[in-house]
Formats: structure tokens, sequence, C-alpha cells
């Protein structure tokens, strides 16, 4: 029975891409920054630890629609190997993504509501993905965009969505995660463009080519640039090191995509990886801009992300 449990438990963490919970992570923890209320340890922590494993149970949960592409694009994770039933995979995660809106909703009830529009845009993004050639990075990114503004709601209860919409600090926070995740987004169709071809997904890639995805990705990843720009509002240097060094990734994953080896989907590793680096780092820099006090718990974040990054299960895959 112990040894069923473990297995299930380590199936379900593959499909948690342990490995890219640092995105819920640090888009949540910018919401929690624009906050003006002190943060109790016992708050931080548990704030901090729902919105790192939200991403994780939402990648579970979406693995549950798009079984037929992760066969033949992703045949390590469990769910395409039949080491879990889809049944139980979608359980769990539904499970762990309502004990999360739980405990967040204890914080501020008027999470409610970006919480069941964050639950019904993960059962319905394949959806999008499979039918429209832009639907897949804009709703993905619109679920990502709504855990700064749960940040913010989490951190300071006596917030509700009417003063939220008349903050332009959030404002500039949630186009940034919309726009860094949206290049994240489709920069990584570019690894599953044989197996979306096949079962007849219309992603951007599959329908315009290689070069127009990272031409637009280009675009993209300026828009990023700009916003992360608007958003410093200070010349602190771990502030300033984190911007540039957030420039420097997103610019370098963009020329290897654009000058890759072969424009085959082994190659788009690198430019992948770098569309994470970017969101992750300007968000850390957006952050620090607001909390600079942050700085040694969010470099032991990133040095975390990094070491998980480097032991991912499959090193074609993220």
């Amino acid at each position: 029975m112990k040894n069923q449990i473990f297995k299930f438990l380590r199936s379900l963490f593959v499909h948690m891409r342990p490995y890219l919970l640092f995105i819920s992570g640090v888009s949540g923890l910018s919401g929690m920054a624009l906050s003006n209320d002190p943060l109790s340890l016992k708050k931080f922590v548990i704030l901090f630890i729902c919105y790192f494993c939200i991403y994780g149970f939402g990648q579970a949960l979406t693995d549950c629609f798009q079984l037929d592409t992760d066969k033949i694009s992703s045949p390590y994770r469990p769910l395409s190997q039949g080491l879990i039933s889809k049944k139980a995979l979608l359980a769990s995660s539904l499970t762990g993504l309502f004990l999360i809106a739980i405990a967040l909703i204890y914080y501020n009830n008027s999470i409610i509501v970006p919480a069941i529009a964050a639950v019904l845009g993960l059962i319905s993004y394949t959806h999008f993905k499979k039918n429209y050639w832009m639907g897949g990075p804009i709703w993905n990114s619109l679920i990502v965009c709504l855990l700064p503004l749960m940040g913010l709601l989490s951190a300071e209860s006596n917030l509700n969505l009417l003063i939220l919409s008349k903050n332009p600090e959030l404002i500039y926070i949630l186009c940034f995660n919309f726009f860094a995740y949206s290049n994240f987004v489709l920069i990584g169709y570019l690894k599953d463009i044989s197996a979306d071809k096949v079962t007849n997904y219309n992603t951007f890639p599959v329908k315009f080519g290689w070069n127009a995805t990272v031409l637009l990705g280009d675009s993209i990843l300026l828009m990023g640039i700009i916003l992360l720009w608007i958003n410093i509002s200070t010349s602190d240097l771990a502030v300033i090191t984190f911007f540039i060094v957030a420039i420097v990734i997103g610019l370098y994953g963009q020329i290897k995509a654009h000058f890759p080896k072969k424009k085959e989907e082994e190659y788009s590793r690198i430019p992948i990886e770098s569309t994470v680096r970017f969101f992750i780092t300007g968000n850390i820099a957006i952050i620090l801009s607001l909390k600079p006090s942050w700085l040694i718990f969010l470099v032991i974040f990133y040095i975390c992300f990094e070491l998980t990054l480097l032991a991912r299960p499959e090193r074609s895959q993220i």
C-alpha cells in the first residue's frame, strides 16, 4: 500500500513540473510585494507555498486534456505511460487547487472570483490551444495574470477587486506577466511541432512555421522589456542587476531561436529555457524594487530554480 502511494505521488510530482513551480511562485510574490500591510512570517510562508504549488497542480490538470499530443511529445510522463490514470490525476490536481483556493480565500473572500476563473481557464485551455493559433499563449497568459492579482488580494485583505482596478502599479505588473509568459508559451510550442501536427493542434508554429514564431517572439519580448523598464522604479544595485540579467537572457534566447544548428524541435531547449529565466528574473527585479528586504530570499529562490531545472527528468522538456 505504501509503495503504491509513493508511486502515485512520484507520478503526480512529475506532472507538476517542479522546475516550473517557480513561475507561479514568483508571479504570486510580485502581487504580494505591492501590499502595504506588514506580512507576518507565518502568513508569508503560507501564501508563498500556495502560489508556488498552484502552477504544478494546474499543469497536472491540463495534462489530463492533452494526452493525445503528450503521448508523442512527452512519452516519459506517467500518464503517457499508463502509470497513473487520467481520473486519478484529474482528481488529485483539482483537489490540490481546491485546497489552495480555500487557504487563499481565508485571507480575502474576493479571491474566490479569480480562483474560479483560473480553474475554469485551466480546464478550457486545451480547447483554445488546439483550435486557435494564438489561443494557447493568450489564454494561458491571462490565467497567469490572475496570480499577481490574487497575490495582492491575499496579502492585503482589506482590498477588493474594484479598488485593484484603479491600481496602476498592479496593471503594469499584470501586463509584464502577460507578455513574458506569452513568449514562454509561444516559444515552448516549438518543441511540440511534430506531435501537434499529427494530433491536429492548430498552434502558431504548426500554422506559420519556426521563423514566424520566433519573429513574433521578438515582438513579445520587446513588449516585456518595455514593461519591465516601466515597472522598475529604483536604481538599487540588486534591482538593476536582475533587470540587466533578464534582458540579456531574453535576447540570448531569441538569438538562439533565430540561429539554431537546425530549426528542429531538439534545438528549441535553450530558447525555451531563456523565456522562463526572463519571466522569473524580470519578476524578481520588480519585486526587489518594491521590497528590497526580500533580496536574500529571492537569491536563494533563484538558485533553487536553476538547481531544480538542472535536475528535471527529461532535459529536452520544459
